[in-house]
């Protein structure tokens, strides 16, 4: 259903997310295989999800890495040996995402001691659907969010040129690296949050939030600062054109700055998903890169222009960490005492 929905819209979709007339077609091009293999895409996270609850951490590694690298060694032989462009890399990126579904069946129906596929006593029970909804929901509105930010960011930069479209593009991807790291460390503690919560254990579930905070939020700020130092040459790696690796550059220090407060939003929101305070992780989620990026962005960008509008971002980092401070001291602190 959703590839069917994705290629419907398709052209409508790429105007909306920020392509036009010079980049419609290469847009065209990825989005087609894209939309293609979204099942494929979808069916990958649920099984590396549960298999970090069941405690298979490193299974769920092995899955994502093997895509990952799948993913990499086919980009160049579909986008230059068969010449297939923008097309070849979404290719490319939907075989990386089978291949990691593969391994994913292979070890829940070999390996797995918990989980399994078959459907013998399988039963749905409405009270199992309505906590997954509450735990799940809040996920669904961040990555919602984060598209609905990208086309915010992609279209406040169109009247700035394509370049600087294509910058962005270099600096999501750079700092996605520091991103994904917190990500792996702030998902990596809920299942101990909710096993301290469930069991009333305060003092012990005080001090790992502590160390939570303090290892998600220090990793942020020792990579932020060395690719701040050396934006220029992150940029260079993808991109050799002067003009856009110095525009890059910019863009990119100017996101490292609120790498921290992602860290503390990120393990926020998954504390209070793992504590089933479903309102605190929602708000959370639909703020940073939501209603809170909306405000920063229409703001900044009408005072600074170009300055305004790559400040935006960390700028709702930072007020979306504050809001984080607020929810915690509100929702769950008192219940610590």
């Amino acid at each position: 259903m959703v590839a069917v929905i994705l290629l419907l819209v398709k052209e409508p979709l790429l105007y909306v997310l920020g392509a036009n007339a010079e980049t419609i077609g290469y847009a065209t091009e990825y989005f087609f295989w894209i939309a293609l293999g979204a099942p494929i895409i979808i069916f990958s996270l649920t099984p590396t999800n549960l298999l970090r609850t069941e405690g298979s951490a490193n299974a769920a590694m092995v899955g994502s890495v093997l895509g990952s690298i799948v993913n990499i060694i086919l980009d160049p032989i579909f986008i230059f040996t068969f010449g297939l462009g923008a097309a070849g890399a979404a290719i490319a990126t939907v075989l990386g995402n089978v291949c990691a579904d593969i391994f994913y069946a292979w070890f829940v129906i070999k390996r797995s001691t918990i989980l399994s596929m078959k459907l013998k006593g399988f039963v749905l029970r409405m009270d199992h659907v309505k906590e997954v909804l509450r735990i799940g929901i809040p996920g669904c509105v961040t990555n919602l969010m984060q598209s609905i930010g990208v086309t915010l960011l992609n279209r406040s930069l169109l009247p700035y040129g394509n370049e600087a479209i294509a910058a962005m593009g270099i600096v999501s991807k750079v700092t996605m690296i520091v991103t994904m790291i917190m990500v792996g460390f702030s998902f990596g503690g809920q299942p101990l949050y909710g096993y301290l919560y469930g069991a009333k254990n305060h003092v012990r579930m005080k001090k790992t939030i502590r160390f939570a905070y303090t290892l998600v939020c220090g990793i942020a700020l020792v990579m932020s600062l060395v690719i701040y130092v050396f934006a220029p040459q992150f940029i260079h790696i993808f991109m050799n054109d002067p003009s856009i690796v110095e525009t890059g550059a910019q863009m990119l220090r100017a996101m490292l700055v609120g790498e921290v407060f992602i860290g503390f939003v990120m393990v926020t929101t998954c504390l209070f998903q793992s504590c089933g305070k479903a309102s605190g992780a929602l708000a959370l989620s639909a703020g940073r890169q939501g209603y809170v990026f909306f405000v920063t962005l229409t703001i900044l960008g009408a005072i600074a222009g170009f300055t305004g509008v790559i400040y935006a971002q960390p700028a709702a980092d930072f007020l979306t960490a504050v809001l984080a401070f607020v929810l915690y001291k509100l929702l769950l602190a008192k219940e610590l005492v």
